[in-house]
């Protein structure tokens, strides 16, 4: 979902009697939202005016109304094109993908939905931009965060007498120094879940059947070594549950 495609979309349903029934439903769920045309509704500008119309579509958004979500998005292309500016630049600069509209639309309708009117009514505009950019950004370094600590792990490679298997993978989480590095880099709240990753970064992405039969073991005995593999990854002597 591009921000453009919300506009196009929103631009086309508003010109129509759907539209138009839109509105008189706001209208009379939210009176501030009375005499609201479609020029006035995706006119970026700040006004006091502009700040009670703006709650009032966050809370009808909040009844479950994904028109009045994309209104909002509509009226504050602006500044949500400024954050998918600069967060695609940022992507690029460490060898991601600049594709991150619907990335940012997400975080925003996430922010929307769940903000607390009664505690911030004024300045709608700017708080929702705000807080979208900063969760946006905070989600991105956790995920950079954990990547790089996977990035450190290594699958072990098959040699002689080392088929890469499980006892391998076992001898390897043995030696949990290693780990506890790659794992420092993580939060403490993210490490279970990058422990796990780590352990199927190890094993691969084959089902558990055929790994299994890759390895000639039966699919019990790689479901017991699996369990104790993550059983290494979880005492809390290593320190891996969050603190």
């Amino acid at each position: 979902m591009r921000l453009q495609n919300v506009t196009d979309q929103w631009n086309h349903e508003m010109a129509t009697m759907r539209g138009a029934r839109t509105r008189r439903r706001w209208a009379e769920a939210e009176p501030t939202l009375a005499g609201w045309g479609i020029a006035a509704l995706r006119d970026p500008r700040w006004s006091e005016a502009t700040d009670l119309m703006q709650r009032a579509l966050v809370h009808i958004s909040q009844a479950g109304d994904d028109v009045a979500l994309r209104t909002l998005m509509v009226q504050l292309r602006p500044g949500l094109s400024r954050i998918i500016s600069r967060e695609a630049r940022r992507r690029l600069a460490v060898g991601g993908t600049d594709d991150v509209d619907a990335e940012v639309l997400s975080v925003f309708a996430e922010v929307a939905l769940r903000r607390d009117l009664e505690r911030r009514p004024a300045k709608v505009a700017a708080n929702l931009l705000a807080d979208t950019h900063q969760r946006f950004w905070r989600d991105s370094q956790r995920r950079d965060n954990e990547l790089s600590a996977l990035a450190r792990l290594r699958r072990p490679a098959a040699g002689p007498g080392n088929d890469g298997g499980l006892d391998d993978v076992a001898t390897r989480v043995d030696a949990v120094a290693s780990l506890q590095e790659a794992l420092s880099a993580v939060p403490a709240p993210q490490r279970q879940l990058t422990a796990t990753l780590a352990v199927r970064a190890w094993m691969g992405d084959e089902a558990r059947d055929a790994l299994a039969a890759d390895l000639g073991l039966s699919a019990g005995t790689v479901r017991s070594r699996l369990c104790r593999l993550r059983a290494r990854l979880d005492p809390a002597d290593v320190a891996l549950t969050p603190t």
